[in-house]
């Protein structure tokens, strides 16, 4: 089994069949701070100061990026994944992307909700529940 743990701008792959011994395998170095990794298979979605990227770690010794979306200036702050699709919580609101094809990730859609930072996104049917300073948004993602 592979475990990950992201600790500031390093993104490491460790072997936890032995959980009292856990094993370093790699570790990869991401370009900014990393604020959250969604695991889905052998790929990492993995949050940071400057995006979105996604690692394939098919082979944990050599993990690569295989797409990048670069939100520098949107303050993402939470990302999930629900049906195919990733949600990321940022300043002002909420975006949704499809990343199926991770070297042309496509931006499907933007939600307003203040101008504060969304700290949080959780997604549930076709409800994306996000928080930011001024309270609770419940907004419909049926069609982003």
């Amino acid at each position: 089994m592979i475990l990950m743990a992201a600790m500031e701008m390093y993104l490491d792959f460790l072997d936890s069949s032995v959980p009292a011994d856990l094993t370093l395998i790699s570790s990869m170095q991401i370009s900014a701070l990393i604020y959250e990794i969604v695991v889905a298979e052998n790929t990492v979605y993995v949050l940071d100061d400057n995006g979105f990227r996604i690692i394939d770690f098919t082979e944990p010794a050599n993990p690569f990026q295989v797409g990048f979306f670069d939100m520098s200036g949107w303050s993402p702050s939470d990302m999930t994944l629900e049906n195919g699709l990733v949600y990321v919580s940022r300043y002002g609101g909420l975006s949704v992307f499809d990343a199926a094809d991770p070297e042309n990730i496509q931006l499907l859609g933007e939600y307003e909700t203040t101008n504060y930072r969304a700290n949080g996104v959780a997604v549930n049917g076709n409800t994306a529940f996000v928080v930011d300073d001024s309270g609770l948004w419940a907004i419909n993602v049926a069609d982003p």
